[in-house]
This record gives structure tokens, sequence and C-alpha cells, in this order.
């Protein structure tokens, strides 16, 4: 009978590649292949396939070869390469006997056809044995890892990088933690997921996978992608990994896991946004969910959009133009008209001047000013609003000239060609750019440009007296809702009380 063979091999770790490589495999079966006279027909190897997993590329093809009638042996340098699930391995083996296919594992000295069938149970379960083994220790590294704030996932959050120095810690990425910062920024002001995109995009800046050069399943921001940068806690320096897990080490479904389960570790990195920041977008994001949609006007929304609503109906007051001033109505109104309510017109400008004095009388009732003054005094750090953000930038732009000068090194030593100079050339440019034009409208704002603290009082009577207006930012801290009355009347409920302030 002519022996027509099929080798087959696999490997699945780093571990199991220094002792078993696809090379060493190979190599052996060719020389058993040879020495006893059986040509080799087919060869599979499975390459970064765990043993228990039976859904692989060379199996499969395997059996193709089986069910065409090409292969009637199947050459293994150990039964564990065939699989280290016990109750699969057995099945498979079952279909080589019924396929009339006959099974030699070398190193075990086990060969269908010598009909020794009575120690295959025990060979194959201490296989078993062995991956469930290694799969424990592994679990246990890895959680070690994970419960003293290593970061483990394969790519580095939008806004971080991996160290270079330490493996599996974050980073900030300066230029990405500016666009995360804007958008937290930008949601407070009252933009939407999509209109924030929207921003981003026209502005050019690249999403994250763009970015960091992994997936490039689109290089278009959306709505989803801004929700997980507002909703992921790792900007604030917290580590939340674990939230999924395989069922078994046999069964590779990814389930997720409880909260309780889940692994935390607090300032575990460096943070972009502060906790306080953290949690009042988290806030506004569970008050605007299944409120009335934000609506974004061309350039900015409207200031109290979903915090005014009428105090008879409920609705949310909506904004429109009259007499060429912003004026807010009653939804039910609007709609359906005086049989559903009634119009609880306000106009935007007066909404805003009484929003502003409650908030001086709540503020002045709540906190005398000379200890605000000297509160403010021990807390404010100048030099940081001058210089951290400032230097961090000019670090950033130095780099990235040096960058550019290796790359124009390496293109005349012959390492890289000029298509690819060019390429690098531009992109350090356009970031150099980028973080010229940030550094310039730093230095403008005039909070960069404190002079020590003679200026703090005056600061603290802007904010007192409100000179520069009520905008989203102060509503979004501070008010909760607001409520206008049939007869005109405002009623504002705010987010802290007396007690809370003192």
């Amino acid at each position: 009978m002519i022996w027509e063979a099929a080798l087959y091999g696999r490997v699945s770790t780093e571990h199991e590649e220094q002792q078993e490589s696809i090379k060493i495999q190979e190599e052996a079966l060719d020389r058993y292949a040879h020495e006893n006279g059986y040509k080799v027909a087919a060869r599979y190897f499975d390459e970064g396939y765990s043993g228990t997993d039976f859904d692989r590329p060379g199996i499969k093809m395997l059996k193709a070869e089986i069910e065409s009638g090409n292969v009637n042996l199947i050459l293994v340098k150990d039964l564990s390469r065939i699989g280290r699930n016990n109750i699969m391995t057995l099945l498979f083996l079952d279909y080589l006997s019924k396929n009339d296919v006959r099974l030699i594992a070398i190193n075990d000295g086990y060969d269908t056809l010598s009909d020794e069938d009575d120690i295959i149970g025990i060979k194959t379960w201490f296989n078993e044995r062995y991956s469930k083994d290694i799969s424990r220790k592994i679990k246990f590294a890895f959680m070690h890892k994970k419960k003293m704030g290593e970061y483990l996932g394969a790519f580095a959050p939008y806004g971080y990088k991996k160290s270079a120095e330490h493996k599996n810690k974050l980073e900030v990425d300066y230029y990405a933690s500016c666009v995360v910062k804007d958008i937290f920024e930008l949601y407070i002001k009252g933009y939407g997921f999509t209109k924030i995109a929207s921003m981003l995009q026209d502005k050019g800046i690249k999403n994250p996978s763009s970015y960091g050069r992994f997936g490039r399943k689109s290089d278009r921001w959306n709505s989803t992608t801004v929700k997980k940068i507002l909703t992921n806690p790792v900007y604030t320096g917290c580590l939340v990994q674990h939230k999924y897990a395989r069922k078994s080490f046999k069964d590779r479904t990814i389930k997720q896991l409880p909260k309780s389960q889940w692994i935390v570790v607090e300032d575990a990195h460096e943070s972009i946004i502060s906790k306080d920041t953290f949690t009042l977008v988290q806030d506004i994001l569970s008050k605007r969910k299944g409120e009335v949609k934000y609506r974004s006007g061309p350039k900015s929304p409207h200031l109290f959009t979903s915090f005014v609503y009428c105090r008879e109906c409920g609705s949310a007051l909506y904004y429109k133009m009259h007499d060429d001033r912003g004026l807010y109505r009653c939804g039910k109104y609007t709609r359906y008209g005086k049989s559903a309510c009634t119009s609880h017109a306000i106009y935007e400008e007066e909404l805003k001047e009484i929003v502003s004095e409650e908030l001086r009388n709540e503020i002045k009732k709540a906190v005398g000013l000379e200890n605000m003054l000297e509160d403010i005094k021990e807390r404010l750090d100048f030099q940081k609003y001058e210089n951290e953000d400032i230097k961090r930038i000019d670090r950033e732009i130095n780099l990235a000239r040096f960058k550019n000068e290796m790359a124009y090194k390496d293109r005349l030593n012959g390492l890289i060609d000029e298509k690819m100079y060019m390429e690098y050339k531009a992109e350090f440019n356009s970031y150099i750019l980028q973080m010229e034009t940030k550094k310039e409208g730093m230095l403008q704002n005039k909070i960069y440009r404190i002079d020590g603290e003679s200026m703090l009082p005056d600061l603290i009577y802007d904010v007192l007296n409100l000179n520069c207006g009520v905008d989203r930012n102060l509503l979004e801290r501070l008010v909760k809702r607001i409520e206008i009355g049939d007869d005109g009347s405002v009623n504002i409920h705010f987010n802290f009380s007396n007690s809370d302030v003192n």
C-alpha cells in the first residue's frame, strides 16, 4: 500500500515556540517520512493557535485533503500537536478512523495501525491537563499585573502612548491629549457627540485609528468614538481592566464580567482630565439622556437649551429668533398651540440677567468675599498656567524637529528613500504647525499672562459680578434646572446649597 502522508504541526505560545518551533517539527517529520518510505503529499502548520482550539486553518485544510482522498496518513510530532482538548482530540481521531486515515505520533510511539487505543485516552487527558495548567499560570500572572496597575491592552488609549522604558506603563501623548481635553471642554459647553465629531473632522484632526496607525477601519470621527472618550475613566489616571474573559481554557468565547469582578486601579498613570471634570461630564451625560435632543446652531448650542423648562407642563422650552432676539417658548405650546399650554415666553438676555443676579446672591450668601480671596490665594498656582503647558509644547516641537533632522540624515545615508522622507517631513511639519498654533493661542489667553497675585482680586470680583456673563460651563457646574412659570416668574434649582459651599 502506498502511504500518501500529510505533515501537520502546531505552536501556540512564545514559550512553546522555543522548544517546538515549526521548523523543528517539519524537519523531524520530513526525516521520519523519508526513513520509512512515506510519500509527503501535503504540509500544514498552524502557528499561534492554542491546542484547545480546533477551528484552525491547518486542521480545516487537512480535513479537505482527507475528504478529497489525497492523503491516507497523518504524521505529527506528538499527540499534543493535534490538540490539548481531550474530547475534541478523541473526536478528531474518531473522524480519522471513519475515513480510514492512519495517524502516527512519533514521540508518543503511537500508530493507529498498531491498535493501541487503550492508552490514547490517557495521553490526550494528560495533554489537556497540561494546557489547563499553563492557562491557569498565565491567567494568574496577568491578573497580578493588572492589580499592580500595569496596562495590558494591545494599543494605548487615544491620548496616551506606551512607555518605551516600562512596557506596561501609559504615558501622556501631548498632541492627542490636547484633543481629548478639547472634546471634554466642548461637551461641557453644550456640543453633542455628532457636532464634536464634525468639528474635529473639519479641523483635519486625525481620529484614534488613523493617528495610532492601527485598525484603520475609518479615518473619520464619529459620535461613537467621541462618546467612548467621554466615558472612559482612563483619562483620570484610572485603569479599569478585566471587564471581559474567556469562558474557559477550552472555550475561547468571550463573556462580559459583572462590575464586581473588574480590576480598578486609581492613579495608575498621569491623568489628562481631572476627576471633577470627568464626574461633571458623566452627570451631564446622565441628565441629557432621555431629555430633549441637544441642538447645535451654526456656531454653538443655545445657552439655556436642556436647562429651561415649563413649570406647568414640564416640557423643555425651545429656542427661536423673535424680533432679532433669542426667545425661549414652551415646547408643547410650540407644537400643539394654546390647547396644550401657554407660551411661557422669555427672552434669552432677560433670563441671562436673572440667572446672573441669582448666582451673585447665592455666592454672596454662601461665602464671604475675603475668605474666598484667601482660600484661592492658597490654591492657585499662577506659574503652572504660564509655564507647564507651554514648556511641554516646546518640548514636543523640539522633539518633532529632531525627528525631522534624523529622517533627513537617514535619507542621505540611504536608509530611507526620497518618497518616505517627504512623507515624514510633511507629517512632522504639520505637527509642528499645530503645536505652534496652540501655543500662540495659549499665550494670547489672559489666563496665561497673569503676573503674580496682583490681579487676583480683580479676577475674583469678575467672577462674583459675572462680568464675563453666564456661559454653558458655568451653567453645567452650578445650575440643575430652570423653570418658567405662566406668570413669567423664574425658579432656579442650583447644584449646590449654602451648606454645600460653607
